[in-house]
């Protein structure tokens, strides 16, 4: 884990030098993406909380404190004082990369807004830019995931390695949630399929649904609201629109609103429920059981498409004050946007303001300019106008007039990469067996003596209907379990008419038993198929697994040091040397 960790620090560094000297006209969403997504950007702050839930929980000790050397106890206190570091160091790096995105943002949002960006897909245009393109509604069935407050980390680490299992990616788009990113109006934007000034927030998703399938795809019929099956847990609402199904998730918003923050004696300001907890207890449950037993369900061929409405991040504790004649009530502001009647300029903000806020004309992210408010005092309704929508710039949170300022560990509705990219993607249902190429089962010893050599044999074939094709294939065999494991050479073969073997034969690599599989004699490990080759200018692969177990031999000495060490310090035998 910290391994993974440091590795995704030094590119994150790496990528800030070079994002630091390059202005904001030569910056691109794409190399945003490809730093959050590709280099695993989005997974530190999760890492980062399984590593403290780790070296602050886990027993890390042979014995209990009392009856070992202060050194144990003094190298523990280390280590979690190196870890604390590590989290503020990228903490700080994470601050530096939202900074210059909000910079991007600020100076491409409305150009984003005005038409249909090559460079980046909004939520608003979900329906147009990626279901329309790769549905057909008259001979298609097609499911849509919507999951509420799905970040890049969730999507990456729990729900698409469940996804692609049973599908394929049809389009990977590059997706942005709206401003505000808050879900009353990037979720609705989804089913409205256009911007919160051509449509009323309040409505409900299935009306506006109803008005964008008419618009989009000439769907005259109604809109049903669909029980889940089952208990539903984690699924809100489903609509059914012909041979369309809108599924609803708020696993992930509900689960990280309420958490607080606390305040350890070692003086950290922590939240009271960590990230890897909610993710592994909560939505990773929910994802494995309720969400998987929906895939298992559909139908080979079937059209699936995933989207999220926004991200959350963490809220600053550095306050930002607004006066209250800015505002038309206290509650247009929040903290991480505030929506005021008049510009900054004409209400003369102070210069602290100014300079660590970011201002958008509310026609720019074509928001509503009023809104309908009703006075419970006086039982009447009253029109609110606003000019300009203002977010805090990182490292700053809002502050409503006179009230508590008390924000949860963890919100949206800012500008930030965590909060603002999103997962958005047509897959498709794939049949099983399908394609060019089918491959059968792994065939090999289940069990083994340390150092005997075995043969895994996988057979490979063409499909009956391109038995006159020949198909270059490559390959691959892995059974990691360690980084010194030494990885198998992967394999380049032609398949035509005949069916053949793909092979590996190896001597599993015993060294990297650990303590424990000594003590118990035996180890296991898992050995992977994959084999990979080109249809239809798409890359294909294919895996297949199986379990084998090695005996250990346990009059063998185990050497765990390097096998030079012993000569540097002077300590082999002359006779040996």
């Amino acid at each position: 884990l910290v391994r993974s960790i440091l590795d995704i620090r030094d590119a994150l560094g790496g990528a800030i030098k070079d994002l630091s000297v390059k202005p904001t006209s030569e910056l691109t969403f794409k190399r945003f993406r490809a730093l959050w997504n590709d280099h695993r950007v989005n997974r530190l702050e999760y890492y980062l909380s399984d590593l403290e839930r780790l070296v602050y929980s886990a027993d890390l000790l042979p014995r209990p404190a009392s009856d070992l050397p202060s050194a144990f106890l003094a190298a523990q206190d280390r280590i979690r004082e190196r870890v604390g570091l590590l989290r503020d160091e990228i903490q700080k790096a994470l601050s530096v990369l939202n900074a210059r995105y909000q910079e991007f943002v600020a100076a491409r949002y409305k150009s984003w807004v005005a038409s249909d960006s090559p460079e980046v897909w909004l939520t608003s245009q979900f329906l147009r830019r990626c279901v329309k393109p790769d549905w057909d509604p008259q001979s298609e069935k097609a499911v849509v995931f919507v999951f509420d407050g799905m970040r890049y980390d969730i999507w990456e680490e729990l729900v698409r390695p469940v996804f692609e299992d049973r599908m394929e990616a049809i389009a990977d788009y590059p997706a942005t949630s709206l401003l505000p990113s808050e879900t009353h109006i990037s979720r609705k934007a989804i089913f409205a399929g256009t911007f919160p000034d051509s449509f009323d927030t309040r409505r409900s998703e299935d009306a506006l649904l109803k008005e964008a399938m008419q618009r989009e795809f000439g769907y005259s019929g109604d809109v049903e609201v669909v029980s889940p099956d089952g208990a539903g847990t984690g699924e809100t609402v489903r609509y059914r629109a012909g041979n369309i199904e809108f599924l609803i998730f708020e696993l992930c918003d509900s689960e990280l609103h309420g958490i607080r923050v606390k305040t350890p004696p070692d003086g950290r300001c922590v939240p009271n429920r960590p990230l890897a907890f909610i993710y592994k207890q909560h939505i990773k449950d929910i994802i494995d059981t309720e969400v998987m037993a929906i895939i298992r369900n559909l139908e080979p061929d079937t059209k699936v498409f995933v989207v999220a409405d926004h991200g959350f991040g963490v809220v600053s504790r550095e306050r930002i004050w607004l006066d209250l004649r800015w505002l038309n009530e206290p509650n247009d502001c929040f903290y991480l946007n505030a929506w005021l009647r008049q510009s900054l300029s004409n209400v003369g903000a102070p210069r602290r303001v100014l300079d660590n806020v970011i201002e958008f004309p509310v026609n720019d992210l074509r928001m509503p300019d009023t809104g309908e408010v009703y006075d419970r005092a006086t039982k009447q309704s009253w029109e609110k106008r606003f000019e300009s929508i203002i977010f805090p710039k990182t490292g700053y949170a809002l502050a409503r007039p006179r009230a508590n300022f008390n924000p949860d560990a963890f919100s949206h509705g800012g500008i930030s990469i965590q909060e603002m990219l999103i997962p958005m993607l047509a897959m498709r249902v794939k049949t099983p067996e399908e394609g060019l190429l089918v491959i059968g089962p792994i065939a090999g010893p289940t069990e083994l003596i340390e150092g005997e050599e075995a043969e895994f044999k996988m057979l490979v074939r063409l499909a009956d209907s391109c038995k006159h094709k020949e198909l270059r294939i490559e390959a691959q065999a892995v059974y990691q379990h360690k980084e010194s494991t030494p990885a198998l050479p992967s394999l380049v073969q032609y398949i035509s008419a005949s069916e053949g073997d793909v092979s590996f034969r190896f001597v599993p690599y015993a060294a990297d038993a650990s303590d424990e599989e000594r003590k118990t004699g035996t180890m296991e490990r898992t050995l992977r198929f994959s084999v990979t080759y080109h249809e239809a200018q798409r890359m294909v692969r294919k895996t297949r697994s199986i379990r084998f177990s090695v005996h250990l031999d346990s009059e063998k000495i185990v050497r765990r040091v390097p096998a030079h060490l012993g000569k540097i310090l002077g300590l082999t035998p002359r006779s040996m040397k």
